[in-house]
């Protein structure tokens, strides 16, 4: 009998990485995790050689990856790798106050997005960035 693959088998993990497209150990959780939409386009070309019934050239294009996933609030790591700016933490007795800064460069991370199922299935992405939060 096939799994489904819910929010309730699935996490994200990431983890800044020093360089860009440079893969490192996905250690953080990103929150809670309500669903996620990952997606793929990607458009190859195929040419065909003058007067020739076989192909000649097969370009896979440019790949484009998406991932969509939506979060309940619990933390506010997510907010670093929208900012990238520096993050200030202040602490009183009734609350907790957290400042982010922004900055001129949006940090690059690593994700993991696994499921948890019989036969786990685990995807793993570098050079993340965040495009948009809402």
């Amino acid at each position: 009998m096939a799994e489904l693959m819910t929010s309730q088998t699935s996490y994200i993990l990431i983890a800044k990485e020093s360089t860009y497209g440079t893969p490192v150990s996905c250690t953080h959780d990103v929150v809670l995790v309500q669903g996620v939409n990952p997606t793929l386009n990607q458009n190859p070309s195929m040419n065909w050689g003058l007067s020739s019934t076989a192909l000649q050239d097969l370009d896979w294009g440019q790949v484009d990856i998406g991932l969509r996933f939506d979060i309940a609030y619990q933390h506010g790591k997510i907010f670093y790798f929208a900012t990238g700016g520096t993050i200030t933490h202040a602490t009183t007795s009734s609350d907790q106050k957290h400042s982010y800064a922004l900055s001129d460069t949006i940090p690059s991370f690593s994700l993991e997005l696994g499921h948890n199922l019989a036969t786990d299935a685990v995807s793993k992405y570098e050079g993340v960035k965040v495009q948009s939060l809402t």
